[in-house]
């Protein structure tokens, strides 16, 4: 998912819509306007009221951010329902990642800042902090837990990511407007309540704006609308207030540049901190008050809440990145306390801060110096690594940490081997502007490609940088009937390979051929006679049809015939019997995919070209398992519900609910589509179905078992799906109401005596049992069977009255 900002302010989405549609896959996208998006118009909470009980965050981190762009650090936090509807941590992270990274974009643009994600919490299990569906409330729930108990995450700003259906229409609410780096910068919203993703990103943009002191406008087509119109745009007015927000914020710390490269190393010779290693720096220092620094006389010095953060580090063609260091807690400074800690991290490839280690702020003094040296995950290696150290502790000037030797090292990977492939070598009748081509190089970023008439690449005619293993010069750059050298060099941070051999040789064409010369193309891909092509991947039972365009770049007219295909191909429209000078025609070839597998041979067929006859190619294509349909299943705590069961829902008093969540599951790959859920006489839907399960995900629905009523309550609950196999889903749903138990006294006068009842668990099952009583004649004796219900007792009798019972009579 991505929005991309074109030169003149228009913005392009592109999001993936498999997951949307019934035959989509995975790796279907759609690209659209954002002039195309649809408004939602659903509302923002913050019209219901703001709360002020804001006050700044103790120890604030930066120095304020000037004229560049500010950076802000925000914590992030996925419900249980927000798991849920992605399936996995990984997806709910890169979510989230892909949300910030588009909102970014705005705040880039229009107002110079930027939101650096610190953490995500991704709460995968029931129960969770966060029970409500009111906004007011959830959004409470949400910063008691972090006021509570996330106090060591570090941030200006949080965000709560929420799946839940919120009360009424409101899908987001801010706590106040303008509280970044305050105990009152948090926010939530409905995240994917709107369809789009642009709309996504517009309700989050415009919840963050709240807290960074923009209000409501009359706006449509502007972020600040008090409803949703997903344009992502902010007006001059929101800018202003968000500006002046900013520049009041001391909390803050500016973008920082500067680059360095691996190995990494420093021993901090100098009392000075060295600016090419270091490019961010809040309160650290060098200096000699450490004892037994590893590289006497100074170490990096850290305390109260002071941090330093290395320069950016090409990490991208590297492998086991390690991060070593020597600390020592306390030193000849002052020693730190529990909670007083010294974080290590290091900056991954999704732009998060993400913890190497956390040295305790409690016990002994570390003295001498630990040695500490970390293999760093496969996110550390990306081309903006950074590492920070930071403290923690609200007393600024003490609670002292010391750092020395810090190196980043790692197996640094050069470009590997790679050969030329076209033009081959001593190849003639070459086109003036040929297409090149060679294998791909391991690790390389990108490649260089020169031509010259002279082997030593003196004064090359074409040297171009590429980002792939293949060019297209296009054009007439060379000379006809000459002889040309080409060589292509791979590259990356580390260095550079040369092709192997180092250099070919091709003649290029004399002018206009006499006679027919034959040319294939398909698309923007030129087949050379005797290359390989791939006619691509479909998935089985899906034919995979491609047009092969023959030219005739000759003088006479081309003739064709016999066409020829192997085997899991068919012919679908032959090859024309002739193509005159300067003209093209196709023919069609279609890949099967009966079956999957692949399909590799020969197409050829025959020309009365003089040097291409016949005309023959290898052909590759693959016929891959098609996406699993959606797969319904039904279950209620323990219970599997299969479609045509009978299930139990329970037992309750007349005029008591008895609620029970059914959770729905999807085990198809493909969105389930489900509706019209119906509940028999007696229950009651108390959530609603949800209107769609992703692949892998599940959702839950409620019903409710109430009735005013005693009785046995039986009948049919059903929904529809587009699972192919249960549509729609039915099974028979039982439960009993009972009434509400009698406690004693007399019930019916009659002219011999009271009837009196009393009730009791007598048989242990959970269920009150009833003995009636008449002063003077017996009457039976009913209990409870266990289920809810009352069963007589044949021949078991209360006498006149009598205390005890007479069984067996």
């Amino acid at each position: 998912m991505a929005n991309v900002i074109l030169p003149g302010g228009e913005t392009v989405w592109v999001e993936p819509v498999g997951h949307r549609t019934a035959r989509g896959t995975f790796s279907d996208h759609v690209v659209y306007r954002g002039d195309d998006v649809i408004p939602n118009g659903k509302p923002c909470g913050n019209d219901h009221g703001e709360h002020d009980d804001h006050e700044d965050i103790s120890a604030p981190r930066g120095a304020g951010c000037q004229s560049t762009i500010c950076v802000t650090e925000l914590a992030c936090d996925a419900d249980f329902e927000y798991f849920q509807d992605w399936g996995s941590v990984t997806a709910v992270e890169n979510r989230i990642n892909n949300v910030i990274n588009s909102v970014n974009n705005q705040y880039e643009s229009q107002c110079n800042i930027t939101h650096v994600i610190t953490t995500i919490i991704v709460r995968t299990s029931e129960p969770d902090p966060y029970t409500a569906t009111n906004s007011d409330t959830l959004l409470g729930q949400f910063r008691s837990e972090w006021l509570n108990n996330q106090g060591g995450v570090v941030r200006d700003v949080a965000k709560l990511f929420t799946g839940k259906e919120i009360d009424g229409s409101v899908i987001g609410q801010a706590w106040t407007i303008g509280g970044i780096c305050t105990t009152s910068a948090y926010c939530q919203s409905q995240s994917d309540c709107c369809g789009s993703f642009a709309c996504t990103t517009d309700l989050c943009a415009h919840e963050l704006g709240h807290l960074w002191g923009a209000f409501h406008c009359s706006c449509p087509s502007n972020t600040m609308n008090p409803s949703i119109t997903c344009t992502n745009n902010f007006t001059s007015g929101s800018v202003n207030s968000i500006s002046a927000h900013r520049d009041s914020r001391t909390c803050l710390d500016p973008l920082e540049s500067g680059n360095t490269t691996l190995p990494f190393s420093d021993t901090f010779p100098s009392t000075t901190i060295n600016s090419s290693l270091w490019i961010g720096v809040d309160g650290a220092t060098v200096d000699s008050v450490g004892n037994g620094e590893p590289s006497a006389p100074n170490s990096l010095r850290i305390n109260g809440s002071d941090a330093i953060r290395s320069a950016y580090i090409n990490a991208s063609a590297a492998d086991n990145v390690t991060l070593s260091y020597w600390w020592q807690r306390t030193g000849g400074g002052n020693s730190p306390e529990a909670g007083e800690d010294l974080f290590v991290e290091y900056f991954d490839i999704f732009g998060n801060w993400t913890l190497v280690a956390q040295h305790p702020g409690n016990g002994g003094d570390t003295d001498p110096y630990q040695f500490e040296s970390f293999v760093l995950p496969n996110s550390a290696e990306h081309q903006n690594l950074r590492i920070r150290f930071r403290g923690v502790s609200a007393n600024a000037g003490l609670d002292d940490f010391f750092v020395d030797d810090v190196s980043i090292t790692a197996d640094l990977a050069f470009p590997g081997a790679f050969s030329l492939l076209s033009p081959t070598n001593g190849a003639t009748e070459i086109e003036q502007g040929p297409f090149f081509d060679w294998t791909d190089s391991a690790n390389a970023s990108s490649y260089r490609l020169r031509v010259d008439d002279d082997p030593g690449f003196g004064s090359p005619i074409i040297d171009v940088g590429l980002a792939g293993s293949a060019a297209n010069i296009g054009g007439n750059p060379l000379a006809t009937n000459t002889v040309y050298f080409w060589t292509v060099d791979a590259i990356n941070v580390n260095g550079s390979t040369t092709s192997t051999p180092a250099s070919f040789t091709f003649t290029t064409e004399g002018g206009t051929p006499t006679g027919p010369q034959a040319r294939l193309e398909r698309g923007a891909f030129a087949i050379d006679n005797g290359g390989t092509h791939d006619h691509g991947e479909t998935n089985q039972g899906v034919p995979l049809e491609r047009a092969y365009r023959v030219y005739n770049d000759g003088t006479s007219t081309l003739n064709l015939s016999n066409l020829s295909v192997p085997a899991g191909y068919t012919i679908t429209k032959n090859v024309p019997n002739n193509v005159l000078p300067g003209v093209s025609k196709t023919f069609k070839v279609q890949l099967d995919a009966v079956s999957q597998g692949s399909f590799v041979g020969t197409i050829s067929f025959n020309t009365n070209d003089a040097d291409d006859n016949p005309f023959a190619f290898t052909v590759t294509g693959t016929v891959v398992q098609p996406p699993q349909p959606p797969m319904v299943r039904l279950t209620r705590g323990a219970f599997t519900i299969n479609n045509g069961d009978t299930h139990n829902h329970g037992t309750t008093t007349v005029n008591v609910a008895r609620e029970r969540a059914y959770k729905v599951w999807n085990d198809g790959d493909e969105q389930l589509q489900l509706s019209n859920l119906i509940v028999p006489n007696g229950y009651t839907i108390t959530k609603a179905l949800p209107p769609s399960v992703n692949g892998g995900a599940s959702k839950v629905y409620k019903v409710a078992l109430l009735s005013a009523t005693p009785g046995f309550f039986s009948g049919t609950m059903s929904f529809n799906t587009n699972d192919p196999d249960d549509n729609p889903f039915a099974f028979t749903v039982q439960g009993t109401v009972n009434s509400a138990f009698a406690t004693g006294g007399p019930i019916t006068p009659t002219a011999d005596g009271p009837l009196s009842a009393a009730a009791a668990d007598f048989t242990g099952d959970g269920h009150p049992d009833v003995i009636l009583t008449h002063a003077n004649d017996e009457v039976s004796l009913f209990a409870g069977n266990g289920q809810g219900g009352m069963v007589p007792y044949d021949s078991l009798h209360i006498r006149n009255g009598a205390s005890g019972v007479a069984s067996g009579d």
